[in-house]
């Protein structure tokens, strides 16, 4: 093990155990969407357990952004998920001195492309509810709704805990040894 210079701290991570929750969620979103992504971009049949939901989905001129005629939304989705994943993991990175505002960038990031996230997936139920649209349910969008839905309400607290334990950080007395 290489040893971290006397100034650098491992981390100024407030919430670790919430940060490595939302890791793991975006990593199975990742691994959801990105197969979503190969299955509606190359001729395969989407398993969906016998209720024909996906192929449906995936064939509707609303699973592309733009409708109809962009690429897949979940591309978007695996896109998304990657990017959590990636501020997820910069946020264990030691580092000096910029630490502690690199993780509330890091943690304010995650919870903007979580709320995004959440829009474009209540969108896509929208649409698969409604016959007016699509008309079927996709399980694996539904998997993928749930985990984003997951990752904005622990972003939001992640957020949160760490606004206020920034507040009362900021209001302790400074110049005064303990």
């Amino acid at each position: 093990m290489i040893p971290l210079p006397e100034t650098a701290s491992h981390t100024t991570m407030r919430h670790p155990l919430i940060n490595r929750a939302i890791f793991v969620l975006a990593l199975v979103g990742l691994l959801i969407a990105g197969a979503l992504w190969y299955w509606h971009s190359h001729p395969a049949d989407i398993p969906c357990g016998g209720t024909g939901g996906c192929e449906t989905v995936a064939s509707s001129p609303y699973s592309r952004l733009p409708v109809g005629t962009g690429p897949p939304i979940a591309m978007y989705g695996t896109l998304g998920y990657l990017a959590i994943l990636v501020l997820t993991f910069l946020r264990t990175l030691p580092s000096v001195g910029e630490a502690p505002r690199r993780d509330t960038l890091a943690s304010r990031l995650v919870l903007l492309g979580a709320v995004i996230g959440t829009a474009f997936s209540a969108r896509l139920t929208y649409m698969e509810i409604n016959p007016e649209y699509i008309g079927a349910i996709c399980k694996w969008c539904m998997a993928s709704q749930v985990l984003i839905l997951l990752i904005l309400v622990l972003s939001i607290t992640d957020v949160m805990q760490t606004s206020r334990g920034q507040a009362a950080t900021s209001a302790e007395p400074k110049g005064i040894d303990k």
